[in-house]
């Protein structure tokens, strides 16, 4: 194996990928739907004029003339204007409900899949598909509604000025003036409803954390203090919601107020206009209901507001989750039997990005022979950030990992995944079999079947974990989650180490992966680490408690997020023996 020494690379800032706007391509593929929905809009917004015309040709005509005969033919013309109105309304109902099933179907597919394809740390996808189903509910609901209703105030008022001049004024000037306390609305609630949602994000993690560890706080006599730091953290979530809920319904009831004074304004001023002669009986009525119609999407709109704002939020950062992604790749890159590794300026900021993780790190490992290279340093060094970035589990901030002189990024995830081998710190298996575990859930065809089965078995025992499976209820059909049996931490690492070893990957990156074994498995790890190095793998492995002197080519020493010592092993533990108090101690190396 080849060793370079430890050069510390200027460290490069990373360029913002270009932004890629998936919502619109699903918006251009919903869009039929969302047509058919604005055109039906239009004719029931038409169809809305039915009650209006109908009471004007009633006072204008029919108590004028006395016809009965008319009056019948209008109130069924009447009474077919508002049954089709109701179809529509269904129908434009229906169509957004259906574009919102296959907004569903299109868009949380890429959202998936760039959840999955973004190296990040930790993250939640529950969040993630909420807000993705606050957008969807913008645009299958009232949202989108309120969107389409709104140009018709144009068309209302038009109707208004055809009935006389000053009705059309007085609804020009409602609607600017309830227009303007809708944009005041916003700009007063905006900074409170970004405080809640700040606020709910942070007690959702809260809840979940103590969630997780209640049974520990229940040991440790925490119980009351977990409690009162959740009712602490409902508190500040509910304040801000509170401050916003309360300037939202100032403005709003003001707003509503002005709706029915304006619309009772203009049933005075059409009784103004008729006992001054200057507008038929009809107007009295006409031009309030078409004032209500005309006023009613900025009512809509401040009602919905909210919901707009949640949408807004989630369309941001959607894309922006989106646009982070890799791109799909096209050119298809193998790895090698005996990957190289490059390691280049590699840096990680906190996720407050106030201080550095990892800064500057760079060696090299690898080629033709393979080998092990162990990573050594006290807590809290940096040693996980930097396996995570290892294994793609993690982007970087600045610098990069090369496999085979590719970046990371240039390889498809699953192709790389399907050779690579990874055991986080703390291992996490999914709801599924333990035999669905190893074989990392890969469907295998008919015909390959048993192949796979053996493949499960074999890293199952390359991990000494075989004859503990087959102690498990249903030995390798046992279920992890849901009916599951309950696993020990040293039962879960080995069946990590299982799905580590399987399908005989060539890079693999092990953290502390000997933390929760018995000496038993343990002496089974070692086996399995000589017996791949042997057959050509690349290996980086941390852990307090690995000999690395016995199992590493190389050694990292990473102290304070940098890279102190990169080179074979021996002569990095004669350093650091010659350092004396400056490093590790020396059997505190041997031990890892």
């Amino acid at each position: 194996m080849k060793v370079e020494g430890c050069q510390i690379a200027p460290v490069k800032t990373a360029l913002d990928p270009n932004a890629r706007n998936p919502v619109a391509e699903a918006w251009r593929l919903c869009r039929p739907h969302l047509v058919a929905a604005l055109v039906f809009s239009a004719l029931i917004n038409l169809l809305y004029l039915a009650p209006t015309l109908y009471m004007l040709q009633v006072y204008d005509r029919v108590v004028q003339s006395g016809s009965t005969a008319t009056l019948v033919l209008l109130t069924l013309v009447l009474t077919g204007a508002l049954v089709l109105t109701v179809l529509l309304d269904r129908l434009r109902q229906r169509l957004l409900l259906l574009a919102g099933v296959r907004l569903d179907r299109i868009f949380s597919l890429r959202i998936f899949r760039a959840r999955m394809a973004t190296p990040t740390a930790g993250g939640r996808l529950t969040p993630i598909m909420r807000e993705f189903d606050s957008l969807r509910s913008a645009v299958a609901g009232q949202v989108i509604l309120t969107l389409f209703d709104a140009p018709w105030t144009v068309i209302y008022i038009a109707v208004l000025f055809m009935v006389h001049w000053s009705l059309g004024v007085l609804a020009i000037f409602a609607s600017v003036l309830l227009l303007l306390l809708a944009i005041l609305n916003e700009q007063i609630t905006r900074r409170y409803f970004e405080r809640s949602s700040r606020a709910q994000s942070e007690n959702s993690a809260i809840m979940d954390d103590v969630g997780r560890g209640a049974a520990a706080a229940r040991s440790l006599g925490m119980s009351s203090a977990m409690v009162d730091r959740l009712e602490r953290s409902r508190e500040r979530t509910n304040a801000p919601q509170i401050d916003a809920a309360d300037a939202n319904a100032g403005v709003s009831g003001l707003i509503r107020f002005l709706r029915l004074f304006f619309q009772s304004a203009a049933l005075g001023l059409g009784a103004w206009l008729v006992i001054h002669k200057l507008a038929s009986p009809g107007a009295i009525f006409a031009g309030s209901m078409l004032m209500s119609r005309a006023l009613s999407p900025v009512d809509q709109a401040v009602a919905q507001w909210r919901t707009v704002q949640v949408a807004m939020t989630a369309y941001r950062n959607l894309r922006a989750l989106i646009a982070a992604a890799p791109a799909p790749q096209r050119t298809v890159l193998e790895l090698a039997a005996n990957p190289r590794l490059d390691v280049e300026g590699l840096s990680v900021l906190t996720p407050a990005r106030d201080q550095f993780i990892l800064r500057g790190v760079t060696f090299s490992g690898g080629g033709t022979s393979g080998g092990v290279i162990g990573v050594i340093g006290p807590s809290g060094a940096g040693k996980t950030t930097l396996l995570e970035c290892l294994a793609n589990a993690r982007a970087a901030d600045q610098g990069e990992v090369r496999l085979d002189g590719a970046r990371l990024t240039d390889w498809d995830p699953d192709r790389l995944g399907a050779r690579t081998g990874f055991l986080p710190q703390d291992v996490l298996l999914f709801p599924g079999t333990v035999k669905q575990n190893i074989a990392r859930f890969r469907l295998a065809q008919a015909d390959k079947v048993e192949a796979q089965d053996h493949a499960v078995i074999a890293a199952a025992q390359m991990a000494g974990a075989h004859q503990m499976i087959l102690a498990l209820p249903q030995g390798y059909d046992t279920e992890i989650e849901g009916k599951a049996t309950r696993l020990s931490a040293g039962q879960a690492q080995q069946i990590g180490l299982a799905r580590a070893f399987f399908g005989d990957p060539s890079f693999l990156v092990l953290d502390e992966p000997n933390a929760h074994l018995d000496p038993d498995a343990e002496r089974s790890l070692l086996t399995a680490l000589a017996a791949l190095r042997k057959a050509g793998a690349l290996i980086v492995v941390t852990g307090h408690r690995m000999p690395m002197h016995q199992i590493a080519d190389a050694l990292a020493v990473i102290r304070d997020g940098k890279l102190e010592a990169f080179g074979p092993t021996q002569k990095v533990l004669q350093a650091l023996r010659q350092s004396g108090a400056s490093g590790p101690r020396p059997t505190e190396v041997a031990t890892g």
